[in-house]
């Protein structure tokens, strides 16, 4: 599992990730609902969006091309 370490109540930022590699994640409004999206340059980790509230720990499991990938989202 690949750990993503985010600041709370930042709606743009670079995060980083347990490997080192880094991404960047965006809030998007989506009427009453929040979704972030979170984007990575370097192929190794699938992109994906997450809608609701982020709580501290949760796990999000993303299928993509080369199989499926569990995230941890945590903040610092």
């Amino acid at each position: 599992m690949t750990k993503i370490y985010l600041k709370k109540n930042e709606p743009k930022q670079v995060v980083k990730l347990s490997d080192g590699d880094l991404g960047i994640m965006k809030t998007i409004a989506n009427g009453k609902v929040k979704k972030y999206q979170f984007h990575f340059e370097n192929h190794d980790h699938a992109s994906f969006f997450a809608s609701g509230k982020i709580t501290n720990g949760e796990k999000v499991r993303v299928e993509s091309i080369d199989g499926p990938e569990e995230y941890q989202l945590l903040y610092q």
